[in-house]
């Protein structure tokens, strides 16, 4: 799916004359809030069409906060720009609960004039309404009708997504992967591309015992270009824990980057060892060398070290090296790399004073140095931070009653609604258990 970095459209397009982009994210952040959603609507509104891209763009960068707006992005979906029709469907994505009474609006862009709308169109509509059966039969027959490449690859996904509502699906699916051909290396890019995809999402809804070994296939084939293979790595990673038995290639993946140096699929491999969420002590070995801190001082983390300790995290049981290992995290500079750790433990039965201690400080922490270059988007971070760190002290229950001063402040300070929602919910859940 899109991705729309409300800070690619600031480089790209400066409108109203300001040239700087530091100038206009100030101004960005000023608004953050409850006015950042009329600001952003008059903007998208404003019938210049740089500042209308930016616009689309900023509010798909919102995610849940744009929840309010929901009702006129729909409208707005009539857009002449088909990248704004895109940037506005990731928008509606972001909120499901909000959008889902919309969905007929939305599938009428299953057949939109854009390839890149329609591709877009296809996994919003399985976001919205995941359990129906009549969305994933109309993009069945989407599939079959469907003549471009990465648009049948992204309904491919979509029904994957869908689990039981689409095994209706499942003929058309095994039709498209052909799991009984091995992958060939004289096979377009783009047909092999769906070929895994369909596979995946063959396997999410009815577990059929040939998909990871025939995508296993693929990720030794050296034969093969490196973004197939990576592609099939991605796609073992959507299985999930049905995946296990390729935790050993996926393993090997890694060790074989770090030897080389070669992106190839080691980095994919990683993601793809977190999604499943087996074998914990292979997996410990194979990433321990790759966790350290991952904080940048430009607000970038290392991303290989973030995804490492993640991996680590998600994997069950846990074991008493793993445990260390999340111990030691939460020592760490970077608050995501200390929120997977805390809530690794907290998930397993682990609650105690330090834990409580590192998700209180999450909450009330600085400003990193990076937040004067990138107002907005660091706003956007420590937002989703203290949603996630209001939740997980909700989880924790009455241990948590030490929190409840500092919740108390974010309901009544926080300029995001969904952080204040999230903070009265675990004061609520808090009390309860006192």
């Amino acid at each position: 799916m899109h991705y729309f970095s409300l800070f690619t459209a600031i480089s790209l397009f400066a409108p109203w004359g300001l040239q700087d982009s530091k100038a206009i994210d100030h101004l960005i952040a000023q608004h953050a809030g409850p006015f950042t959603i009329p600001w952003l609507q008059n903007l998208l509104n404003s019938d210049d069409d740089m500042t209308e891209a930016y616009a689309a763009s900023a509010f798909a960068s919102l995610g849940v906060e744009a929840r309010s707006a929901i009702p006129f992005l729909v409208n707005a979906l009539r857009h002449k720009d088909p990248h704004i029709r895109v940037a506005i469907l990731d928008a509606i994505g972001n909120c499901p609960a909000e959008a889902s009474s919309s969905i007929e609006i939305l599938l009428e862009l299953l057949n939109d004039e854009s390839s890149a709308v329609r591709r877009s169109a296809a996994i919003t509509v399985a976001r919205l309404a995941p359990k129906s059966a009549d969305v994933a039969h109309r993009l069945c027959l989407l599939l079959r009708t469907e003549q471009d490449a990465e648009v049948r690859e992204a309904i491919s996904l979509a029904i994957g997504s869908m689990a039981s509502a689409a095994k209706l699906a499942i003929c058309q699916l095994q039709s498209v992967a052909r799991l009984n051909d091995p992958a060939g290396i004289d096979e377009r890019v783009d047909e092999l591309m769906v070929r895994i995809q369909a596979a995946a999402s063959l396997c999410r809804i009815n577990g059929d015992s040939r998909v990871v070994p025939w995508l296993i296939a693929i990720i030794r084939n050296e034969r093969l270009f490196y973004v197939i293979r990576e592609a099939a790595v991605d796609a073992l990673g959507q299985i999930g824990e049905r995946s296990m038995r390729a935790v050993p290639y996926l393993c090997d993946a890694v060790r074989f980057w770090r030897a080389s140096g070669e992106h190839i699929v080691g980095p994919a491999a990683i993601r793809a060892l977190g999604n499943i969420g087996e074998c914990p002590e292979l997996v410990f070995l194979t990433l321990k060398p790759l966790v350290k801190d991952p904080y940048g001082l430009n607000g970038y983390p290392d991303y290989f070290a973030l995804w490492s300790l993640e991996a680590i995290a998600s994997c069950r049981p846990i074991t008493w090296e793993t445990q260390e290992c999340l111990e030691r995290a939460l020592e760490y500079r970077d608050n995501r790399a200390r929120l997977v750790a805390a809530r690794a433990l907290v998930r397993s039965g682990i609650t105690n004073s330090r834990i409580l201690d590192v998700l209180i400080e999450i909450l009330n922490s600085p400003p990193p140095p990076f937040a004067e270059t990138w107002e907005f988007e660091w706003k956007l971070i420590a937002a989703s931070e203290s949603r996630d760190t209001a939740s997980l002290l909700g989880e924790m229950g009455s241990v948590a009653g030490r929190a409840i001063p500092t919740l108390l402040h974010i309901v009544q300070r926080s300029e995001f609604e969904t952080v204040r929602d999230a903070a009265r919910k675990a004061i609520t859940r808090i009390q309860a258990c006192r």
